[in-house]
């Protein structure tokens, strides 16, 4: 975070901003969010056991890191998962 913030404060904008496994698996107050309150957009892998349905909040679900509704059909909920594991294509 300190070079993100020194970045920004030298006038750079903010845009995409990848990391690997280990960022995305830091604790969210120490990375995600400190990260998206200087405007960048993450780009985050997941291990593979991460995948699909991961929480729910008020009748949302939480799929692969995106809040999606809960009317969402599974064959999408487990689309990256299933791709991943060679069971479907693009």
């Amino acid at each position: 975070m300190t070079t993100l913030r020194s970045v920004r404060e030298r006038g750079h904008p903010a845009h995409y901003l990848a990391g690997d496994r280990n960022y995305s698996n830091a604790k969210h107050e120490h990375f995600q969010l400190p990260a998206r309150a200087l405007g960048y957009q993450l780009v985050l892998d997941y291990k593979i056991d991460q995948l699909g349905r991961q929480n729910s909040h008020q009748g949302m679900i939480q799929v692969d890191g995106s809040w999606y509704c809960p009317g969402m059909p599974e064959t999408l909920v487990n689309a990256t998962l299933d791709f991943r594991k060679g069971e479907i294509n693009e």
